[in-house]
């Protein structure tokens, strides 16, 4: 049995009541004496849940013990002799609790609401990962959308985590990379390991404007280049483009696969990461683009690849009433209800193809 464990609907709350000797020492955010804590760990899963569980308990007991130091300290003042309150005072004191009471149950009523709407999102993110798994070239054109704003907001999320992760790991971090102002211009902070003449062409910095400068993509796609070849820094260090091994790339793709992120994220990030490195290869940065032919298999694209029509399925599309008797149905727009399928046929091409050709 796990103590302070609670379960609302499928998500798990830490819950623990406030001793009673310390509750007018422990207040609540509207300034209520504290009868307990209550929060949600933000997970479905027990077993992850129990593991937060000793952090909160650590922490409750802090509180615990700094308000018993409080209480301890107050029965040991001299106390003056309490007064007997006026009818309207206590009607005031009343209405006080009360109205923290309220506030309490306000509080608590809005995280209970916050954690449902975050639960109904999280079951739509899963109903729309699942049906828009697989590769986007099979896709129509609506879900295809779809799939690309789904892969954004991952990845920017993705990028979100990092940050965060980086932070707490290492909170001077951002003290330390700020570059040293001196009279000199310079475009990066000095990397350790570099050359000592100049030290190297940067993935990050100077290889990223320069292709962005020939290129001109949109803002986007800048940012989420730049990100990946800094992903590539955090994990491998700081190393000049042309320094950039094979052997280092293939370690990046496993840590990634070791942090549990899709394969479909891997190979987007491999493919940004190959294509800054080809930039750099085509304009004499470097000597190869070690990331070539580096990817990933994604065994979700590979379950959901279209099969081919089998010649019995072909014989009854082809026996059908628009090829045997020249009817044209008012939904099938026409010629195009027998042409296409031929073309399909004899061409290999998706109809979705065909049909913005024929557009």
């Amino acid at each position: 049995m796990c103590n302070y464990l609670d379960k609302v609907g499928s998500t798990y709350y830490f819950r623990r009541a406030v001793p009673d000797g310390v509750r007018p020492f422990i207040r609540t955010a509207s300034g209520a004496a504290r009868t307990e804590w209550k929060f949600s760990l933000h997970t479905k899963d027990r077993d992850r849940a129990k593991r937060l569980v000793p952090s909160h308990t650590l922490a409750t007991d802090a509180q615990i013990d700094a308000a018993r130091e409080q209480a301890q300290a107050a029965q040991q003042t001299p106390q003056a002799v309490p007064q007997a309150l006026s009818p309207r005072a206590e009607a005031m004191a009343a209405a006080t609790w009360e109205a923290g009471l309220e506030s309490a149950l306000v509080e608590s009523r809005a995280i209970a609401e916050k954690d449902h709407r975050r639960e109904d999102v999280a079951r739509l993110i899963a109903f729309l990962e699942g049906r828009l798994r697989g590769s986007t070239a099979e896709m129509p054109r609506g879900l295809r959308a779809f799939r690309y704003i789904l892969d954004g907001v991952n990845f920017d999320r993705d990028r979100l985590k990092e940050k965060l992760r980086t932070a707490k790991a290492l909170p001077g971090a951002l003290v330390a990379s700020t570059p040293v102002q001196t009279n000199e211009h310079t475009d990066a902070a000095p990397i350790e390991g570099a050359a000592a003449t100049g030290g190297g062409t940067m993935l990050d910095t100077t290889v990223v404007d320069l292709w962005a400068a020939e290129r001109k993509p949109v803002q986007k796609g800048i940012d989420t280049h730049r990100a990946v070849a800094r992903w590539f820094y955090e994990r491998e260090g700081q190393i000049p483009v042309d320094r950039i091994t094979r052997k280092q790339v293939l370690s990046f793709k496993n840590k990634l696969v070791a942090e549990g992120q899709s394969p479909a994220n891997i190979n987007m990030k491999l493919s940004r990461l190959r294509t800054l490195l080809q930039w750099a290869f085509n304009n004499d940065h470097t000597s190869a683009n070690v990331a070539d032919g580096i990817t990933i298999k994604d065994t979700d694209r590979a379950r959901n690849q279209r099969l081919p029509f089998d010649l019995p399925a072909l014989r009854q599309i082809f026996s059908g009433p628009v090829h045997t008797k020249g009817i044209r149905p008012a939904g099938g727009k026409g010629e195009a209800a027998y042409w296409l399928p031929l073309l399909a046929l004899f061409t290999g091409a998706r109809l979705a193809r065909i049909i913005h050709r024929e557009r």
